[in-house]
């Protein structure tokens, strides 16, 4: 019977050493699963970290350019400003200068109405000093009869 006890606590003993061995295998098994679950979650962890830093750089680019836009669209709109008036301008230069230039028709048309009013009255002139040197000739002719009748009757 001593045999007995003796072989069953050995048995005992092989089975509580191999069940230890198979906890400490379990154990190191959950403590490697454990691990890697550790080193996959840090991992994802990480590439989300950068996911989320790129998205923020993204949006901070975004809103960099937007800014720059808005600035060009001000920088636009003062220039569209600035162009307008001196469309504005141009046109009333442009009817200034229509209204100049019909003033410039008129007076030449006034000019050579007055210088064929001038010429006809250069014409009327020459006529008029023609007949005045007639008119002196026929007083100095008459002036020279009437000197002759009086030298005539004088005598």
């Amino acid at each position: 019977g001593a045999a007995l006890g003796e072989q069953a606590r050995a048995e005992a003993e092989r089975d509580a050493a191999q069940a230890e061995r198979q906890a400490l295998a379990v154990r190191a098994d959950a403590g490697d699963f454990a691990a890697r679950q550790a080193a996959d979650l840090e991992h994802r962890t990480a590439v989300q970290g950068q996911r989320e830093r790129a998205l923020e750089a993204s949006v901070a680019a975004k809103d960099a350019q937007i800014e720059a836009l808005s600035r060009d669209a001000e920088r636009a709109e003062g220039q569209i400003g600035a162009l307008a008036k001196t469309v504005r301008d141009a046109e009333s230069k442009a009817v200034r200068v229509r209204e100049l230039e019909e003033l410039a028709a008129d007076l030449r048309s006034s000019l050579r109405v007055v210088q064929e009013e001038s010429a006809a009255r250069g014409k009327e002139s020459v006529v008029l000093r023609s007949r005045v040197e007639l008119v002196g000739e026929e007083a100095r002719a008459a002036k020279e009869e009437a000197r002759s009748r009086t030298n005539v009757l004088e005598a």
